[in-house]
């Protein structure tokens, strides 16, 4: 594996404190040691105590969770949101036979797009449970912020951009068929 390094510190040895600001400081202390001694024998990488510090600011900026009803309404409003359907695609066009050709266009790649939009649906439905989920879990919580709360939302948060992800991606599907539908519509030159 790696090569032997110098010691690493005891972490469980707390000192006798009667301050919780020097038993932390105390505590962190003993980490940046144990980091520094990792890096010097490269177990962890240069740098990593930056991106852990960058990734706590990530993390800290989350900032408290005070309205539990507007968070249950977020929810709602994901829950109530139309399903995914060819319906709703407009196949007008101000070109003389293009809605024609849209509804044409359409129909040649329906089954690939009902295929999608189930897809799409049945996503749309595990994210509006895990939100669902994510509420029953924070709520008891109530209006807290600090270290714990926040190293619980992290992998939520992530989870989370991972949803908008999908959802930009999704956009951005449904743009690229409505500039293929209007490029199929469109007179050959």
């Amino acid at each position: 594996m790696g090569r032997p390094g110098p010691p690493v510190p005891d972490l469980t040895a707390m000192p006798e404190a009667e301050d919780q600001d020097e038993l932390f400081e105390a505590a962190l202390e003993r980490i940046k040691e144990r980091v520094a001694a990792r890096t010097v024998d490269g177990t962890y990488p240069v740098g990593l105590d930056d991106e852990l510090d960058a990734h706590f600011d990530r993390l800290a900026s989350l900032g408290r969770l005070d309205d539990i009803d507007a968070v249950n309404a977020a929810v709602a409003r994901v829950r109530a949101a139309p399903r995914p359907s060819l319906e709703r695609i407009p196949s007008t066009s101000r070109f003389p036979g293009g809605h024609a050709a849209h509804r044409a266009v359409q129909t040649v790649v329906s089954r690939q797009l009902n295929g999608l939009i189930e897809q799409l649906d049945e996503t749309r439905t595990a994210v509006a449970a895990a939100l669902e989920r994510i509420v029953a879990f924070v709520e008891p919580i109530g209006p807290t912020s600090g270290v714990e709360i926040t190293a619980r939302l992290a992998g939520m948060a992530d989870r989370v951009s991972r949803v908008d992800q999908a959802l930009v991606a999704i956009r951005d599907l449904e743009r690229r068929v409505g500039e293929l539908e209007a490029r199929l519509a469109e007179p050959p030159a």
